[in-house]
């Protein structure tokens, strides 16, 4: 379950309150636009809540660093490699291009980036 936390509109609290209001509509299942349906709905938002802390955390800390994005990128994605099967050393080269595509790194760092910016 990797973050979607690009530019300019990530904020962390608005993307924690929509994942609670989802769970309050009680979902019989989430329906993903590129990724398909999924049945397991509590775990997938509770999953979805727990990587945009862990997301958020280790941009805080790459900022308290004072690392520029490359840096902050090389540093999130070494923290958070093992958390995921779409981007693991053993997966397909053409499956893990789609996956930079749709939810590049870059891109969800530099949102975390201008969020906490915002918050300065």
């Amino acid at each position: 379950m990797l973050p979607a936390t690009p530019p300019p509109d990530f904020d962390l609290g608005t993307a924690l309150e929509s994942l609670g209001k989802f769970r309050s509509l009680g979902p019989q299942r989430l329906l993903f636009a590129h990724y398909g349906p999924v049945q397991e709905v509590e775990d997938t938002l509770e999953r979805s809540a727990e990587e945009l802390r862990i997301w958020v955390d280790a941009v805080k800390d790459a900022r308290d660093q004072g690392l520029d994005l490359d840096h902050a990128v090389a540093m999130v994605v070494d923290r958070t490699r093992g958390r995921y099967s779409a981007v693991g050393d053993d997966i397909d080269p053409e499956l893990a291009a789609k996956y930079e595509i749709l939810s590049s790194a870059e891109s969800n760092v530099a949102g975390i980036m201008h969020s906490l910016g915002r918050q300065a």
